[in-house]
């Protein structure tokens, strides 16, 4: 009977801390979106290149749900583009 009780304790408390996380998500903002994509960028660039990209124009565009920004695109020049997660609680790099 204990046993039964500290697992559903542990159980509650895991579920606690998840939904709590999921809570308190801060957004990212646009720069900190970017120096995350271009950062991502030029580590995957120099890891096929052996050379640090040079691009010369990239746009930023967020994708919105229910006002809120999801994930934000970074499309950079030399055909490339990175999409960053749009809060704090996910890993940063959701694609490129």
């Amino acid at each position: 009977m204990i046993f039964c009780m500290k697992k559903i304790f542990v159980l509650i408390v895991i579920t606690i801390f998840i939904v709590s996380n999921k809570i308190f998500a801060n957004p990212v903002s646009s720069q900190i979106a970017l120096t995350i994509a271009k950062n991502y960028y030029q580590l995957q660039y120099y890891r096929t290149y052996k050379t640090i990209p040079n691009y010369k124009s990239l746009t930023i565009n967020p994708v919105n749900y229910n006002k809120n920004v999801s994930y934000w695109v970074v499309t950079f020049s030399k055909s490339g583009f990175v999409i960053v997660s749009g809060d704090d609680s996910t890993f940063p790099i959701i694609g490129y």
